[in-house]
């Protein structure tokens, strides 16, 4: 089933951006009005990280403009309250509030500020699935802002409706808005603003089915989000490309996407995302067959918008918890949550999600063997999927339209001329005798060659896997060996030269104090064979625990990779994460080996090729797999490099004999994303 993304609109405010002389103005001002200005800004800027800290701010402002007559101070209080309402699900409080705020600032000739508290009411009918109110509201705004002449907040507003026209399946319309929109937000240089446009036009993309296209934008929305350390952006664009990788099938990429997306939601306490994210996940695990698990967190993400009355998230959970019984063989179960979902996605006016409910009603009744309610619904989803496909759709109809003609007149033909051709039909009986007869024996040659082709191409491929096999096995034992030749000079060095020259610099340090007593003239050339000497010793340390590091053999492959990128680019202009999740014990000696050299091969590649300014390492089991994800911002890898790349190559082989796989891809941030998967016990 595919998941329907919604993409997030814009809840505003006329306060300013705060800054970081905020705190020290409410602390040290004797300014009444102006400590009630900063606690405003202040407010406003905790709304996507600390919901409790927002309120409390602006209780404390709205209070203090009522006592001291600040009314100007007071709408903005009143605001962000109500926008805080809105973020929380509490409509109707949100809305009466908003309602207030909009009446002084059309009092006081305070437009942009009654534009946007009007822009949020009409967000309220956006969040209950009323999309067409929306619209004309929103449609209402534009124009009133023209006549104003207040044209920023136009941008925004036509934000609002392409992803408005988006859930109703017009994408037409919202492509034209969205990049309307996106050419006012670049001409005000507002980035915030663009980033969220390129994010709506990727997800139009999306539901068009052009995934390279919304690739391209979301990634584009990632770069400003990323550098701006936004959040909120952050945590959209990793579900909207986690989405992108599940329609491609690439699951592991797809799940850690939705990871750090729910990590994002929850840090900034959104309950929308949070339930969002959910959902995000138990599509995943729909996907491995753990269908207790998406239930959990179905119905986790349902509880949540039910209580904030979060219509669409409502309608999609009922939806998706419908397809899982029907995953589990309970169709019983199933079609009240389909109807239900049906009968709200009709009201809301989501195609895309009635259609995905006709299509499980369709199965649910099926299984049930009640066929003239699973063929009601059938022709239902091909209604719609005809509707949706406009053009196409015409001109199916047409031409059956002219083969149901067609059809007709043959057969009134036939019925008039049946007693004159009879013999003729005789005839035609028996050579259609003849033609099955030749075609069963023509048929039967056809399957005698499909099968000694069959046993051909199976004999072939036992010799290819019987030559692959031992291919497997000559690359391991070489490996092997290597590994083992490694660990023999590794130890030969520390225990032997490295001893040896530890011996020798202490020797050498008495005599050398002894030479400096008796001979002073000496002393500049004894320290140069002294540093010479240390030089030496640490040399063969390094070389030592190049071969085989001391960290993997003792603490493991965690500690060994994160020792390795310390001293790989801890002194250089490249900055790195290290992530890991799931690895608490050991793995076999062979796989730790692997994965470090392998990553050690790509930070070498990274370094000397890729000039990229940021390294993401990712390690984590999952289902089966330990998987490795190396990610830079570099200027990518080319085709060629990958068949030819001699580093690659001895990736490759590596991989090949521990049945491992690795994929190379453009990262989200125009580098490069390796993704290592090898199987474990």
């Amino acid at each position: 089933m595919k998941k329907y993304l919604f993409a997030c609109l814009f809840l505003v405010s006329v306060i300013g951006k705060p800054n970081d002389s905020l705190q020290a103005v409410i602390d040290t001002t004797q300014n009444l009005e102006k400590k009630v200005k900063a606690l405003n800004s202040l407010a406003w800027s905790y709304r996507s990280t600390d919901l409790r800290k927002a309120d409390s701010l602006s209780n404390i402002a709205i209070d203090l403009a009522k006592q001291n007559d600040f009314e100007t101070e007071y709408a903005n209080a009143l605001n962000t309250l109500g926008v805080l309402d809105l973020m929380q699900g509490r409509m109707e409080e949100g809305v009466e509030k908003l309602e207030e705020c909009a009446e002084i600032n059309l009092r006081n000739k305070v437009y942009k500020a009654y534009l946007d508290n009007r822009m949020n009411i009409g967000l309220t009918f956006y969040f209950k699935g009323e999309l067409d109110t929306s619209a004309t509201i929103m449609w209402d705004l534009y124009h009133l802002a023209d006549s104003l002449d207040e044209l920023a907040i136009n941008k925004q507003l036509l934000h609002n409706l392409s992803s408005i026209y988006n859930a109703q399946g017009k994408y037409v319309e919202a492509l034209e808005v969205a990049f309307k929109s996106l050419d006012n937000a670049k001409k005000q240089g507002d980035e915030s603003e663009v980033s969220k446009t390129y994010n709506s036009i990727g997800l139009i993309y999306d539901y068009l089915g052009n995934l390279e296209k919304a690739k391209y934008y979301h990634r584009r929305s990632f770069s400003i989000n990323q550098e701006n350390n936004d959040i909120d952006g952050l945590s959209s664009n990793y579900g909207n490309l986690g989405e992108i990788y599940r329609q491609n099938e690439a699951w592991d990429s797809a799940y850690y996407c939705y990871k750090k997306a729910f990590y994002y939601a929850k840090q900034m306490g959104d309950s929308s995302s949070i339930a969002g994210q959910m959902m995000n996940l138990a599509i995943y695990y729909e996907q491995i067959n753990e269908f207790d698990s998406a239930k959990v967190l179905i119905k986790r993400a349902l509880g949540i918008s039910k209580r904030n009355d979060f219509g669409y998230q409502i309608t999609l959970g009922d939806n998706m918890m419908g397809f899982n019984y029907l995953n589990r063989d309970q169709a019983k179960k199933a079609i009240p949550f389909l109807r239900s979902s049906l009968e709200q996605s009709t009201a809301y006016g989501i195609p895309d999600v009635i259609q995905a409910n006709y299509d499980g009603l369709y199965q649910a009744y099926l299984s049930l063997n009640k066929t003239d309610s699973a063929i009601k619904y059938l022709e239902k989803w091909i209604h719609l999927k005809d509707s949706l496909t406009n053009l196409k759709a015409q001109e199916k109809i047409d031409w059956l339209e002219t083969e149901y003609r067609t059809a007709e007149k043959e057969k009134e033909i036939a019925q008039l001329n049946n007693l004159k051709t009879k013999n003729e039909l005789e005839i035609s009986q028996q050579r259609n005798w003849i033609i099955i007869l030749i075609s069963g024996l023509f048929g039967a040659f056809l399957i005698t060659m499909v099968v000694v082709q069959r046993n051909k191409r199976k004999s072939q491929a036992e010799k290819d896997a019987a030559i692959i096999k031992e291919r497997d096995k000559r690359t391991e034992a070489v490996f092997s060996a290597q590994e083992e030749e490694r660990k023999r000079i590794s130890k030969d060095l520390h225990d032997g030269v490295g001893q040896q020259l530890s011996g020798l610099k202490m020797a050498f340090q008495k005599l050398s104090s002894d030479l400096k007593t008796s001979n002073p003239e000496k002393e500049t050339e004894l320290e140069k064979l002294t540093t010479i000497l240390h030089e030496s010793a640490d040399e063969v340390r390094s070389i030592s625990h190049q071969m085989m590091p001391k960290a993997l053999t003792e603490l493991g492959i965690i500690e060994a990779i994160d020792d390795m990128l310390e001293k790989s680019l801890g002194s250089s202009s490249i900055s790195y994460e290290f992530e890991h999740f799931g690895i608490d014990n050991r793995l076999d000696e062979k796989i730790e080996v692997s994965l470090y050299r392998i990553t050690q091969e790509l930070i070498n590649n990274i370094i000397k090729h890729s000039e990229a300014k940021k390294v993401a390492v990712q390690l984590f089991k999952n289902k089966g797999k330990v998987i490795l994800i190396v990610e830079d911002n570099g200027k990518g890898i080319q085709k060629s490099q990958v068949s030819d790349g001699h580093g690659l190559l001895n990736i490759k082989s590596r991989l090949n004999s521990i049945h491992g796989e690795v994929n190379y891809e453009p990262s989200p941030q125009s580098g490069t994303t390796a993704t290592v998967r090898i199987p474990i016990a």
